[in-house]
């Protein structure tokens, strides 16, 4: 309910200026940066016909049995735009792109399509615990494609977060 609280709080809050706004950004930032990925679960309306909402329950099932459920954020989005593949399931690094340092070599932003919920074991053991993308069954080269495409925006994120930081000594 932690989550319910803060969207409320963040409801209620009047953003007069720009500090405002970047202050609630970094109180964000800070209550989510201690996670090594984020999961995002499409919930849109073909994933839900496609069972998304077993596969959210036998990931998080996954997380708890590999004790990594505290450091792993789970969210579910609306449709992706991939209906005909789902369930869809992106992992990403860290907290919604930002990547941590010692997870550089992680292969994030992978996108896994058509699950079930046994899928779940394997991607947690070897993606999230192993740092190995998990080989799923041939999809007719539909996998690689969107996974270039997530990874061009994985790109662009990377490059959007360094602009942001500041630099080193101020």
């Amino acid at each position: 309910m932690k989550g319910v609280a803060f969207v409320a709080e963040l409801a209620v809050d009047k953003i007069e200026d720009l500090g405002r706004l970047e202050a609630i950004k970094a109180r964000y930032y800070w209550q989510n940066k201690n996670y090594d990925h984020t999961v995002l679960v499409c919930s849109g309306a073909g994933c839900v016909s496609s069972g998304c909402v077993e596969v959210r329950e036998a990931l998080l099932a996954e997380l708890e049995k590999a004790g990594i459920a505290d450091r792993t954020k789970v969210k579910l989005t609306g449709c992706i735009g991939t209906c005909a593949v789902g369930p869809v399931v992106v992992v990403e690094p860290g907290f919604m792109g930002v990547q941590h340092p010692k997870d550089a070599t992680s292969p994030d932003g992978i996108f896994y399509c058509g699950l079930k919920p046994e899928d779940t074991k394997a991607i947690v053991r070897e993606h999230l615990l192993g740092g190995k993308h998990h080989q799923q069954p041939s999809d007719g080269g539909l996998g690689d494609a969107i996974d270039r495409e997530m990874a061009h925006g994985r790109q662009n994120r990377q490059q959007d977060a360094r602009r942001r930081e500041p630099a080193r000594g101020e």
